[in-house]
């Protein structure tokens, strides 16, 4: 029975490791996507005659979309820092 359940549990350790990546693909696409749509409305709110033409700061930064070598890059800097804190010895954990 120990054994069936540590192979299965091997099996879903590397279905999960797979469909990170994945996710990982995903969310990025649909943030580039969403930066688009949020730039096209600026673009139509502005050129539009009939809507008050202002500066929208929140808009703009919302248009730009993310860089997905920096998201990568963060993934990475918090996961190694996740990996060192969990190798520190418990009671090192409740003092920080």
């Amino acid at each position: 029975m120990v054994i069936l359940i540590l192979t299965t549990q091997g099996g879903d350790d590397r279905l999960t490791q797979r469909r990170e990546p994945l996710n990982l693909e995903l969310t990025i696409l649909s943030e580039q996507k969403i930066a688009k749509v949020v730039a096209l409305l600026e673009e139509l709110r502005q050129d539009s005659p009939h809507l008050h033409d202002r500066v929208d700061e929140l808009a703009e930064a919302m248009s730009q979309p993310a860089d997905p070598r920096s998201v990568i890059d963060a993934i990475k800097e918090t996961r190694s820092e996740s990996a060192h804190v969990s190798r520190k010895a418990p009671w090192t954990q409740s003092i920080a």
